[in-house]
Order: structure tokens, then sequence, then C-alpha cells
């Protein structure tokens, strides 16, 4: 193991063995959803009786706390390989990615009213009437998506065919809302939409492209399967995949590298964490990391407010610089893994955000129309992704104009007409320059806003320090502090305490 600051082995109390070894399985059941359905016994697949194990049966299953063994995802006991692990560190990985990235010799994903009508979507007639499989030729089919197998197919083949994606790809979860009885409907009361279809999304992490996806329909297929199917596409060409800590592991890591897919993320502690790295990371303070590597996996945690622990088969343990701290001001350094997968993660949340700008969902009875539904804005999202790539000087309608208002806030050039860039947030801390060089470089300017607001203003440091809620339009240019013309801001670069003056 390596790490900034060493720390003693400490044993394992009783609750860590259970947090540790029993609270997570590698399955491709969501831990945060309830199934709404009545499976059959045979599905859930508990070992003792039938019934559900309770937490003191699931201790018993886990007595031997010896640093030899860890739990495998299966809930057996497996020999532990950390002998293999080591604090050697290599340089980062970066083999040349092998795929094409851009549009395809067939750059059509759909064409309403030709294609789709084969699937019953006369789009000139009302909703009600549509359908997409054929009951009897389905009655004694096992598929649980087959009412929608044929158009869903379809899309599926036309994202994958018709753009091929950059090296960088994302890999999480989306939803279709959904409150009707389903078998297959999740429910996470912690979630904006608490009952809905949960849909496993591969997606390009530039453009939020959607390259595959798959419905989850509780059927009990493993996590590993899954993230396989979805990466199936677009394995044995460099790609590097970014994951949450809900599909990350050792296990998943190193059989991806097998394929030429390289993978990066938060991971959890009982994913295939050395037993010994993870008595080191509990003497980590805040600012401090601790790397281990087995080949070209490398397991990393940094210490903030809490513990990050990290996996990639494409960095090493080097640190880069981070955003600046808006209270004090300082570049904080992170590992320049975590800065890499706070850039890239967001391929998903990117599609989610634009499918959310105009979506095309509608009330119904029927599960089917839903998905079909959101199956079609997806379609429109990906060809707005084809139309920005083959036409980069002109801007369509719709998705363009939020996209082009979004830039126009965010940017910082106001040489080119548009809005000015706004007045940073004022620093806790007073400039320690506030009082040298006299009157000179000191400058009132007036607030620049981020919203709509004509005349933004701030609180005025000296006022709020003497207890008055007054606020003003000006800010010191080199202070970074608002204050008020005149008294106020006289003191403040004259005064070493400006506080109780009246």
């Amino acid at each position: 193991m390596a790490s900034t600051s060493g720390g003693a082995s400490c044993g394992m109390t009783d609750k860590d063995i259970y947090e540790e070894l029993c609270v997570d399985e590698l399955s491709d059941v969501p831990d945060d959803c309830v199934e709404e359905c009545e499976s059959s016994d045979s599905e859930i697949g508990y070992a003792i009786d039938g019934r559900k194990p309770n937490r003191k049966a699931a201790q018993l299953v886990y007595t031997d706390d010896s640093d030899s063994e860890v739990s495998d995802s299966d809930g057996s006991l497996v020999k532990d390989s950390s002998v293999t692990w080591s604090k050697i560190d290599l340089p980062r990985s970066l083999e040349d990615f092998q795929g094409v990235a851009g549009i395809t010799n067939a750059p059509v994903i759909c064409s309403a009213g030709t294609d789709l009508n084969k699937f019953g979507i006369p789009f000139q007639n009302y909703p009600e009437i549509w359908h997409f499989s054929d009951n009897e030729s389905n009655s004694e089919s096992s598929d649980r998506l087959h009412k929608i197998r044929p158009i869903l197919a379809y899309f599926l083949e036309k994202f994958k065919t018709v753009y091929m994606p950059k090296r960088d790809l994302s890999l999480n979860e989306g939803v279709i809302p959904w409150r009707g009885r389903l078998r297959f409907r999740t429910y996470n009361p912690g979630k904006l939409v608490k009952y809905r279809l949960l849909v496993r999304m591969l997606c390009e992490s530039e453009t939020g492209y959607i390259c595959n996806i798959e419905i989850y329909t509780a059927e009990g297929k493993k996590l590993e399967e899954t993230i396989l199917t979805l990466l199936d596409p677009y394995l044995h060409r460099w790609h590097h995949v970014f994951q949450d800590n809900y599909y990350n592991s050792v296990k998943i890591a190193e059989n991806l590298l097998e394929k030429k897919t390289r993978v990066y993320g938060t991971i959890r502690a009982n994913r295939g964490l050395p037993t010994e790295f993870r008595h080191e990371i509990k003497s980590l303070k805040k600012g401090e990391y601790a790397f281990c590597r087995r080949g070209e996996v490398m397991l990393l945690t940094w210490k903030d407010k809490r513990e990050v622990r990290m996996i990639s088969t494409i960095h090493n343990s080097s640190m880069g610089e981070g955003k600046r701290n808006r209270w004090t001001g300082d570049i904080q350094k992170k590992p320049t893994c975590i800065l890499e997968y706070n850039k890239y993660m967001g391929g998903v949340d990117r599609a989610d955000m634009y499918l959310a700008y105009f979506s095309v969902l509608r009330k119904t009875m029927k599960w089917t129309k839903k998905v079909v539904l959101w199956l079609i804005s997806s379609a429109l999202f990906n060809s707005f992704v084809v139309y920005k790539t083959l036409n980069t000087t002109t801007l369509a309608k719709g998705w363009a104009k939020c996209e082009e208002g979004k830039s126009a806030s965010s940017s910082n050039d106001d040489t080119d007409g548009r809005r000015e860039r706004p007045t940073q947030r004022a620093l806790r801390r007073d400039n320690p320059a506030r009082l040298e060089g006299g009157m000179v470089r000191h400058t009132l300017e007036r607030i620049v806003g981020y919203g709509k607001k004509k005349y933004p203003s701030r609180m005025c440091r000296v006022c709020s320090a003497n207890k008055l809620k007054k606020e003003t339009r000006y800010i010191c240019g080199f202070c970074k502090v608002p204050l008020h013309k005149g008294q106020c801001f006289t003191k403040y670069h004259t005064k070493t305490k400006y506080k109780n003056l009246w």
C-alpha cells in the first residue's frame, strides 16, 4: 500500500463485518428501489427455507474475520488476493482510441409515416390505437418486453449504427415515469419521480448521445451481464467508460480490461478492496490519499469531508488542481482521476436534461405507449446531436435555442456583444492588502448579476459588520467586496477595525 500518512491496522467490529460484507450484493437489482410486483419464491431466491434472512442470520453467515478471506458478490467466502496488490505506481495508460467517431453512411434515425408505420404507429391518427406486436405469436413468450420488442430493437439498431461515439462514455441510470401497476415497476421514495421504470443508459460523455439502453425487467439478471450487454457494440476499441459506485468492482474492471475497455469511477468498500487497504485508509486525514495497484487496476482513496474511493484502469496517483475555494480563494488539489470523473461522468445527466426540455410524454393507461413515447423522444434528441455534428455553423430550433441561451449566460467573453461576465462572490475573509497602497488601486465597479435583475445588489460589508441591512450596487474591483460609495468605502480601506463605528 502507499499513502501520504501511515496508519496501524485495527480489528473489525461486528458492525463493520455486517456493513462491509452483508449490505450489498453485486446483482442487477437496484439498491435504492423496491419492486412493486408479486414475485415468486424462485425469482427471489432466498437461501434459508424460502424466507428472507434477518440481520442475525445474515451475520452468522460471515463468522470468519481473518485477513485472508473476504466476501464475494454471491455471498461466499473467497481468498483475499491482497498479497498481489503493491504500492508501485505506473504511468498513465493512454492507448490510441481504435474507434471511428462521427456519422456513418446512414444518417437517418427514423422517418415518421414510413418506417414506423410497420409497427402500427400512424402519426396522423390518435395514439389510442397504437399497438406494437402480435399478441397471438407472442402469447407464450417469456420476454417481459415482448409487447414493444420490435420497435425497441428498431430504435436500438439505429442508435448503434447512425452515429459512432467518441472515446469517453458514461454508464448510468435513467427513468421513465410510470405510476400504473406493472411487474417491473420500481419505487424510490427519495427521488422526485418515485414510481418509474428503470433504464440503464450508455451515453457519450461530451454530447450525451444515447448509444445503447436496457430496460430493467426484474428477471434476476446479474449486474456484470447488464454492463457487458450495454458495452458489447463498443468493446475492443479502448473506450473509456465512466461508472458510479453501483456498477464498479475490481472483478468488472479486470474483465473489461481483458476486452480492451478501460473503466474508472467511484467504488464501494465491499467491491474487492483489499483488507489491509481498508484498514489503512481509516487513518487518513483531510487532504491525504492512499492507493494500491494490481497490474493496471488502481484503487485510490482521497479524504475530503468524507472518503472518496476510486477505481481506475487509466490513471496513476498523480494530483491536479481543482476549483478555487470560494470562501478562502485557495486552489484545492485533488487526484487526477477524481477531476476527470467529475468532468466526464455527466453524459446520461446531459441526455436527461435535453429530454426534459421538450418532453413528448403523455398520460396514458398503457405502459407500452409511455415507453415508446420515451424512445421517440430519445430518437429526436439523438437526431439533434447528429444535426449539430453535421451543421457546425447553423443552429436548429428548440434544443439549440436552449443551448444558445445556456452558452450565452456562461460566456466569459464580453467582446462579442453578449452579456458581461458576472461578478464573483465576495470572500468571507477580508483581503490582506485592503489597507496597503493608498486608495489608487481601489476602485468601485458596478455589480453584474447572474439573473434577469436589472440592478443587482449585494449586502455592504461595512454596514453588515455594524448590524445594518443595507445593500449596494457597487463592489471594490481589487478587494472584491461590496461597499457603499463614500463613507463605507473610505472606512473599509483606512480603518483596521471597521466594526461598531456607529
